[in-house]
């Protein structure tokens, strides 16, 4: 699989997009950690990257099993791990979602 046509996006390794997004997350989620309640920056980064990383990821396990038709653990474990994320995602906007409902009147 990783020397399939599938393993490049533009001559550039899928692994490096899916460790990008990873990192994007991980800096998104360390600002909002440490960010006033009121700065929803890290947040949005946070949903963005994961929301674009769930779909390439449901895309990317479609090629996985019905084009190339193999299974990567490494590939599962990343898309399971991102749904994850973005469960988490939804569980925590839930609990703030007067926070957020806020900040849009006010703006």
């Amino acid at each position: 699989m990783l020397g399939s046509k599938w393993s490049k996006i533009f001559g550039i390794p899928v692994s490096a997009f899916g460790m990008a997004t990873y990192a994007l997350i991980m800096l998104g989620a360390l600002h909002a950690y440490q960010s006033p309640i009121y700065d929803l920056r890290g947040r949005l980064v946070v949903t963005a990257v994961t929301a674009i990383g769930v779909l390439a990821s449901i895309v990317l396990t479609f090629i996985e099993f019905f084009v190339i038709k193999a299974a990567c653990q490494y590939c599962i474990t990343s898309a399971i791990l991102v749904v994850i994320v973005a469960v988490a995602i939804t569980v925590a906007a839930r609990k703030e979602g007067p926070l957020w409902a806020a900040l849009r009147r006010r703006a």
